[in-house]
Formats: structure tokens, C-alpha cells, sequence
């Protein structure tokens, strides 16, 4: 092999890894097709176990198109003031899925508790973007996911440790009928 051919295989050679790994930074930023498994009504688990509980958590995912979703999430949960059945938080808004993760922005956040006083309203009051009210809300983290048969099971690094395998953070849904 000449220094000339040696020169180019060693240029070929760069320009495939550069190429290869450029790709791969590309495909983790990029929304991948949203996974049809996940497209649902899905309950907390522990409401199929135990229906007669204090609170309810329920998510609804929907696909906009290949790589949009909408989401609608609502926690139910029984206010002890008042003994009756109150939407606790409620969001909206549209997901993601890259880099293996779900990636929820909520456009709404809502609630029949009213945030200054605690007093249970008679409406969700909804909360967006442009009003200040909307920052006291939890936001959505990225979550990685897991579909087997009808249980979807999202997980959360809520301490940052970088797994998702502590205590608290996996969430384990079923589907709806």
C-alpha cells in the first residue's frame, strides 16, 4: 500500500466514525415516533387492587401524530374538610419521546383547591403559562417508561442520582377498559 493509499484509508476510516457518531448525537436530540404501546387510559395500580381509596391518579395519552403526544393528567383525592372527592392537580399538555424518555410540557395546570386560601372550589380552576400561579406547580420531569401487557410503569430520578431503580421512583399504571 502506498503513503498515498494509507493517507486515504486513514481518511475514509475518520470520516466514518465522525459521520457515525454525529448521527448518534442527532438520534438522541431528535423525537422518535411516539410508541403506540403507551396510547391510552391508564389508572394508578393500586385502584384496581384497592377501588374503594382515598385518591386517584389517572393519565391519558394520546398521539397527535408520529411524534407528538398530548397527555391529560388528573389526581382525584378525598379532601378531608369538606369528605367529598376533589381535584387535587390536574395537567395538560403535549410529550415527547427521545433519548428514551417521555418528555411532558404541560400547557395547563389546574386544581379545585384554591392555592391561597385551601378552599375547595366548585370548578377546576386552570392555571397557563402567562399567569403567575402557574410556577407553583410541580413540573413534569423527563421518565423513562415500560410496557408489559397492560401495565405501563414510568419512572423518575427523583433524587438525581442518576438511575431510576429508588424507592419511590417507579409508578405503575394499568389500563383502562
Amino acid at each position: 500500500m502506498t503513503k498515498n493509499m494509507k493517507t486515504l484509508w486513514h481518511f475514509l476510516i475518520c470520516l466514518v466514525v465522525v459521520l457515525f457518531s454525529s448521527c448518534e448525537k442527532e438520534n438522541n436530540n431528535e423525537p422518535l415516533e411516539i410508541p403506540d404501546e403507551i396510547v391510552g387510559d391508564w389508572v394508578i395500580e393500586s385502584l384496581v387492587t384497592w377501588p374503594q381509596q382515598d385518591e386517584i391518579i389517572s393519565l391519558n395519552l394520546k398521539k397527535c401524530d408520529l411524534l407528538i403526544g398530548s397527555f391529560d393528567f388528573l389526581w382525584i383525592e378525598e379532601y378531608p374538610e369538606e369528605n367529598h372527592m376533589t381535584v387535587g392537580a390536574a395537567a395538560k399538555g403535549t410529550f415527547v419521546f427521545k433519548s428514551n424518555k417521555l418528555i411532558f410540557s404541560p400547557t395547563d395546570f389546574g386544581s379545585e383547591i384554591d392555592i391561597d386560601t385551601f378552599e375547595i372550589l366548585d370548578t377546576t380552576k386552570w392555571y397557563t403559562p402567562g399567569d403567575p400561579e402557574f410556577q407553583l406547580f410541580e413540573f413534569f420531569p423527563p421518565v423513562k417508561y415500560e410496557c408489559k401487557g397492560n401495565s405501563l410503569i414510568l419512572k423518575v430520578d427523583e433524587n438525581n442520582d442518576g438511575d431510576y431503580d429508588d424507592e419511590g421512583e417507579s409508578f405503575v399504571f394499568v389500563r383502562k377498559n
